[in-house]
This record gives structure tokens, C-alpha cells and sequence, in this order.
């Protein structure tokens, strides 16, 4: 698991939102099974997952973890490819209330998330003493989320 970032600074990175299907002209159905797999645990994007999966490593994967120990959840991956990035907590649970398909997520259990890894909305942008109290609320929950990882 990748270490916190126990000091967070006053610039914080942004992440930029992206939805974009994963090609099944360039990767096989399982290796884009895997890569979403892959993903829960993993701390790149959907697509640079996708390109370091190969043909054997997906076949072994699919052997391993669907055949070997049931997680069926992989090969529901099978059908729509759509990968959602950066999004809000809020925009993840609506996604996956509808049921509408399977997912997989960043698993928060298996990441460290960056200490600026949160959602600042634009309608700040005009106000400048709220967005600054809403980004140090969100910096001091992040560090409390360190302390905890910390002492665990």
C-alpha cells in the first residue's frame, strides 16, 4: 500500500474528470475485464492498467481469480467498458445505485488517496473566503484520515 503523504501543502494537484470507453478493437474482452478488475487495487488509471495487461496475463488472472475463487464480479466486466475518473463520492454512489451495470472502484481500503484528492465545486471559484474554508475542512479531514493510517 502506497504511504500517505502526511504533510499537505497549500497547492494541491488537480484531477482532471474523464469518462472514455476502453477499446474492445485493441484489448480482448478479458484483458478489459482484468483492467477494471485490476483497478480496485491499483493506483493508475483504467487505461495505463489496460495497456500492461496482456493476453496470458489476463488468461492467468481469469484462471486465479474468477475460476479459482469465484469472484464472478470480474467477468460482468465483459459487457460495457466505460471508465469514470475523478469524479465525486456523490457521482460514484449515483453511477452505482442504478444498477444499470457492474462496477469497480478504487478501492479506499487498498489506496492511500492523495491528501488533495477531493472536489472543490466551481461555484467557489467566485468566492474566494468559502472556497478557502471548504479546502482547509477538506485538508484537515485528510489529515485526520493520515493520523489514523498512521497509528493502525
Amino acid at each position: 500500500m502506497t504511504q500517505p503523504k502526511p504533510d499537505i501543502g497549500a497547492d494541491r494537484q488537480v484531477y482532471p474528470r474523464r469518462v472514455y470507453p476502453l477499446d474492445a478493437h485493441d484489448l480482448t474482452e478479458e484483458q478489459i475485464a482484468v483492467a477494471f478488475a485490476m483497478t480496485s487495487r491499483r493506483p493508475e488509471a483504467f487505461d495505463e492498467i489496460a495497456e500492461k495487461v496482456s493476453q496470458e496475463k489476463a488468461a492467468d488472472f481469469h484462471e486465479r481469480w474468477v475460476l479459482g475463487y469465484g469472484h464472478s464480479s470480474v467477468a460482468e466486466h465483459a459487457v460495457v467498458h466505460l471508465a469514470v475518473e475523478n469524479v465525486s463520492r456523490l457521482a460514484v454512489d449515483s453511477l452505482e445505485d442504478n444498477g444499470l451495470a457492474s462496477y469497480t472502484e478504487k478501492s479506499s481500503r487498498y489506496q492511500v488517496m492523495p491528501g488533495d484528492y477531493y472536489y472543490v465545486p466551481r461555484e467557489l471559484d467566485d468566492h474566494s473566503d468559502l472556497k478557502k474554508e471548504y479546502e482547509e475542512a477538506c485538508q484537515a479531514l485528510f489529515q485526520g484520515y493520515f493520523k489514523l493510517m498512521m497509528a493502525a
